[in-house]
């Protein structure tokens, strides 16, 4: 988990400062033409999409030209299995074009119990799966001797 923990210059600030800010948004989309009946599609106008915006994932892309003239630039990424967030994406993006800080968040309490429970039902798992081998072994034997 990243944290931010000072607090990130706003591109209002920045343009203020006569700085030019750019800030780009990617979000993954799907074409769903086929929830539509024909009807419905004869209806859309042509200014109207059929993407359909994922809820998780994404990217943000932030350039910045300073009052010297010096570009900055700086991504963030949002992996499929998260829930996309503009602000926190595009304060990271911001941080790193920057070159400020970010920190890594160590492990909660609460992360390390869901890890040792993980750990522990894996355990579990692998010793019923070795006493299901050794029955399936036995049956076999006993099934190749009554030949």
């Amino acid at each position: 988990m990243t944290r931010i923990t000072t607090t990130t210059p706003t591109v209002k600030e920045m343009r203020e400062k006569g700085w030019k800010v750019r800030v780009s948004y990617y979000r993954p989309t799907s074409h769903h033409s086929d929830l539509y009946s024909l009807k419905e599609l004869r209806d859309l106008s042509h200014n109207q999409s059929l993407d359909f915006v994922h809820p998780k994932g994404g990217k943000i892309t932030v350039e910045i030209k300073d009052g010297e003239g010096v570009e900055h630039r700086g991504e963030s990424n949002c992996s499929l299995n998260d829930s996309f967030n503009k602000g926190f994406g595009r304060d990271l993006a911001i941080r790193r074009a920057l070159g400020l800080p970010i920190e890594k968040e160590a492990p909660t309490p609460a992360d390390i119990q869901m890890a040792k429970m993980v750990i522990s039902e894996c355990e579990l798992a692998i010793e019923e799966y070795q006493r299901i081998s050794e029955e399936c072994k036995e049956f076999l034997k006993t099934a190749n001797a009554n030949k």
